[in-house]
């Protein structure tokens, strides 16, 4: 069976996403193979023993080669503008906000910059994928669906900042945000089940 080509001169590229939107899908393999060196790497710094510094950059870096690798990967297999487009810039923006935590964790300057730069980063491209799924599926469960999950994500990532900056209310945004997600989780069970009927 021959192999699908890759992208050339006279393949079409489309403007438009395939319907293969998700987040999870998106951040999946960048998270799994990021967190165990943060969460002991955090357990380190927090117990004052040596490499904690050297752990949590590992999995910055690790974070960010392995977001490089999906968009490549994406790009090649959807032959999508959007989807490149989405998922460039919504990985580019938690590298951002992980890169600004490793700052504040280490002391160095600009965390706070790099923070909010990379919350405010994937709050406009988050605005960007709920108008682009409901322009593609023109279903307003689905745009629900959408709305509910990122919503809740950014409110839980905007608390994250604020509890890091020590700024007030982060705890209320961050319980509001996980009221979002409990309810897309809801919405999702909900519509799944009535299509099995």
């Amino acid at each position: 069976m021959p192999e699908a080509p890759l992208l050339d001169d006279d393949s079409e590229v489309s403007p438009i996403p395939v319907n293969k939107f998700s987040i999870w899908t998106l951040f999946k393999w960048p998270l799994l193979l990021f967190l165990p060196f943060w969460v002991i790497g955090a357990l380190f710094k927090i117990q004052s023993w040596p490499y904690a510094s050297e752990l949590l950059t590992i999995g910055m870096l690790v974070f960010l080669f392995v977001s490089m690798l999906v968009v490549i990967f994406r790009t090649i297999s959807e032959k999508s503008l959007a989807v490149f487009a989405y998922s460039f810039f919504g990985l580019a923006s938690v590298n951002l906000f992980i890169i600004g935590a490793l700052f504040k964790i280490q002391s160095w300057p600009y965390a706070s910059e790099l923070l909010t730069i990379g919350t405010l980063f994937f709050l406009f491209v988050s605005i960007l994928f709920v108008i682009f799924r409901a322009i593609l599926e023109k279903s307003l469960a689905t745009f629900a669906q959408s709305f509910l999950g990122l919503a809740g994500l950014n409110l839980i990532i905007i608390g994250a900042l604020f509890k890091i900056q020590s700024w007030s209310y982060a705890n209320e945004i961050r319980i509001t945000g996980l009221i979002a997600i409990a309810l897309f989780v809801l919405l999702k069970v909900i519509i799944a089940s009535r299509s099995k009927k």
